[in-house]
This record gives structure tokens, C-alpha cells and sequence, in this order.
């Protein structure tokens, strides 16, 4: 029988901490919530790897490291609000259940929501709120975030989003700065006396973030 205990444990010491996530809050969150029960059982062998998993037809549930990385570019505190786009099936969202006061996600695909929905419904949470809309909108009802998070890489950044940010809020995305290569970069946006500081930190390569039949990404160029 697989020891998927012992697969989170191997993740931490094999990918966590040789990758210099240092964050204690996030290694010990990281270290207890179950990957697997977020998968198929043809994924769940796949579940602490360094790799991201295709779960449709054109999204992908990035790697607990990459994720991590975020996270800890994010700078999280526990009193925040986070809006998370493209929450996927939940796994992203109970990660940061544990680390943010509330999290906003979501989620374009149907069939990804109802997934997740039905995911979230094994927790006892009181701080999330889980929501099927457009990404490429954000979610201006429940704004200002203190923190945004786009979990996938993308060409172009619709303002839009970036205006839901708080005084003194960030943003975190992965920037394809040539849209004929796969490679990203995470890019932190602050929000600083109504402007905004771009800051790219380092490679993170993400898979593309695409509404569900969309063959070009919906992120509008800032204005």
C-alpha cells in the first residue's frame, strides 16, 4: 500500500527544503494536507511530485513546490484576504485556508468547480468562499484583496484585476515574457499610493491559464 504520509514527508526533505522554502508555517501546512484526495486514482501515485498534473482537457494542478514558492513570495499574514484565481479542484484553496483570514476562490470550469465543491465539503472551513465566475474578471464584489493570486502563467494582465488590489496589497502572477516560449517569471505587482510597482522575482515556469475553450488568454493588457 501506497504511504502517501511518507510521500509528503520525502516531498518536503527532496523538493522543499533543497529548494530553500523556509517558511515554517508553510512546511508544516504543506506537510499535513492530503494532495491525493484532491486527485482521480490514476493521478494519486503523482501526487507529491515535482511535476504538474494535467486534470482537464487544458489546465493543469501545479507542483506543492511551485505553489509553495508563491506562497512564499506571497508573504501571507493571517489577518489577509486572498482572492485566488483559477482555484482549480480546491487543493490550492485549503493550502491557503491555513495560512490567509479568508480566501476568496475562483473558478471558470464547470466541471473543476463542481469538483472542487465537492472537495471543500470534507473540511471545516469558515474562511473560504468558493465561487464559479470568469478569471479573467477577478472578483470585484468581495474586493479590496490584500493579496491576488493567478495560479498559472499568463501573456498579459487585464487591469482590471489589479485594481480589486488594497492599499499597500500585491499581486502574484507567472509573466511569459515571450509568448513563443514556455518559460515564465513570477512577477509580484505592489500597490503603493494608487500606483503600481512591477518586481519580477525568478523563473517559475506555469503552465498557460486558458478559459475553458479559449485558444487565446484572456488577460488584458494594463492600460
Amino acid at each position: 500500500m501506497t504511504s502517501f504520509k511518507k510521500m509528503r514527508e520525502n516531498m518536503i526533505l527532496g523538493q522543499f527544503l533543497p529548494g530553500l522554502i523556509k517558511e515554517e508555517t508553510l512546511i508544516e501546512v504543506f506537510s499535513k494536507v492530503e494532495r491525493e484526495k484532491f486527485l482521480k486514482s490514476n493521478l494519486q501515485a503523482l501526487a507529491y511530485s515535482d511535476i504538474n498534473l494535467k486534470i482537464s482537457e487544458d489546465r493543469f494542478l501545479i507542483s506543492p513546490f511551485n505553489y509553495a514558492k508563491m506562497l512564499e513570495a506571497a508573504k501571507i499574514k493571517k489577518r489577509e484576504m486572498v482572492l485566488l484565481i483559477g482555484a482549480g479542484i480546491g487543493y490550492e484553496t485549503i493550502i491557503l485556508s491555513k495560512i490567509a483570514g479568508t480566501v476568496i476562490a475562483i473558478e471558470e470550469d464547470t466541471e473543476l468547480s463542481k469538483i472542487s465543491e465537492e472537495n471543500l465539503k470534507n473540511y471545516d472551513l469558515d474562511n473560504v468562499i468558493n465561487i464559479k465566475g470568469k478569471l479573467s474578471e477577478g472578483l470585484k464584489k468581495h474586493a479590496p484583496y490584500d493579496v491576488i493570486i493567478i495560479l498559472g502563467s499568463i501573456d498579459e494582465l487585464n487591469k482590471k484585476i489589479l485594481e480589486q488590489l488594497s492599499e499597500e496589497g500585491r499581486l502574484l502572477t507567472c509573466m511569459r515574457l515571450d509568448q513563443n516560449l514556455e518559460e515564465s517569471k513570477l512577477t509580484i505587482y505592489y500597490k503603493h499610493n494608487k500606483k503600481y510597482v512591477k518586481n519580477i522575482l525568478f523563473d517559475l515556469n506555469l503552465p498557460k491559464l486558458l478559459s475553458l475553450g479559449k485558444k487565446n488568454n484572456q488577460f488584458k493588457l494594463i492600460n
